[in-house]
C-alpha cells in the first residue's frame, strides 16, 4: 500500500497537474492515466523505504505518519513531472518540482541523521549502522 493517495497528490500539485503529467503519451485515456499515478505513489513508497531501512524506523510504516505521506506526495509528484512527454503550462515550474524532489530528499535524510523524528510509535530499536569503506 502506498503512503500518500491521490488525493494528497492533488492537494500538493493540482488535480489537472498531476493528470496533465501523468498522461506521458497525451492519449487521455483515463485508465492509463490512473494506472502511472498509482505506479509513481507506488514508486515513492519503495523510495521511502529504501532511503530508511536499517535505520531506527519500522518499515513500512503502519499507521502512515503525516510526513511520510506529504514526502511519498512530493516524490510521486516530481517522478510523474519528469514523464517524457510535452510541456505543461501553467504556474508549476521546473524548478518548482525540482525544488519539491529535493525537499523530500532533505527531510529524509534529516530523518536518517535524527535532526527530524517521527512520533514514537515509528521507531524500532534497531542496531547501529556501521558503515564499511
Amino acid at each position: 500500500m502506498a503512503y500518500a493517495d491521490e488525493a494528497r497528490l492533488y492537494l500538493l500539485f493540482g488535480q489537472a497537474n498531476i493528470r496533465k503529467w501523468a498522461d506521458a503519451d497525451n492519449a487521455e485515456e483515463e485508465t492509463d492515466i490512473d494506472a502511472r499515478i498509482e505506479w509513481a505513489l507506488d514508486w515513492a513508497t519503495d523510495y521511502i523505504n529504501a532511503k530508511l531501512t536499517g535505520r531506527k524506523y519500522v518499515i513500512p510504516f503502519d499507521p502512515v505518519p503525516n510526513t511520510i505521506a506529504d514526502i511519498c506526495a512530493q516524490l510521486a509528484g516530481v517522478k510523474l513531472y519528469q514523464l517524457p512527454r510535452g510541456t505543461v503550462d501553467g504556474d508549476t515550474s521546473l524548478e518548482a518540482v525540482t525544488a519539491a524532489k529535493e525537499d523530500a530528499d532533505l527531510q529524509l535524510d534529516w530523518l536518517n541523521s535524527g535532526e527530524l523524528r517521527l512520533d514514537s510509535t515509528s521507531i524500532q530499536n534497531a542496531p547501529e549502522v556501521v558503515n564499511f569503506i
